[in-house]
């Protein structure tokens, strides 16, 4: 499993590219409550995560993971929301907005792998520290590993 993290400012150009790639360019998952039967529009992901874009906000409140497996391998949705659950949960973005994109590989390699875009300001205001995401994000990863055989 390859496991990268990327801070960026901006939801809006993150949520473009990773919706304008994703298998049937839907979220595959998001903590939007609103239940769309086309899945939402990247539009509407972006305006989600809007009003915590305000005063108070950290320079880079955007957190993008993208997780790849081994090539060849599949995960079933359940597997993948695992994954995604797992990752908020033990990286403590369990009370943030995220959504989160499923991609097909397009370097030749079989497979697929996910795109999850995290507010680092949680539905109360907090914000998450970004002192030691990758720290954390590689023990959810080796954890992950383990479990699952990524």
């Amino acid at each position: 499993m390859i496991v990268r993290l990327t801070r960026s400012r901006d939801f809006g150009e993150t949520v473009r590219y990773c919706q304008q790639k994703a298998v049937g360019q839907r979220p595959m998952a998001s903590s939007l409550l609103l239940e769309a039967p086309n899945g939402h529009t990247a539009e509407e992901v972006i305006e989600h995560f809007q009003p915590l874009s305000s005063t108070g906000m950290p320079e880079k409140p955007v957190v993008h993971i993208s997780i790849r497996i081994r090539d060849g391998k599949r995960l079933s949705e359940e597997q993948w929301l695992f994954v995604i659950d797992r990752l908020r949960f033990d990286t403590e973005f369990d009370s943030c907005p995220w959504v989160a994109y499923l991609h097909n590989n397009e370097d030749g390699g079989e497979g697929q792998h996910l795109h999850l875009i995290l507010s680092r300001v949680c539905f109360n205001g907090e914000i998450v520290s970004d002192r030691n995401d990758r720290g954390r994000i590689m023990a959810v990863k080796r954890s992950l590993e383990h479990d699952q055989a990524l």
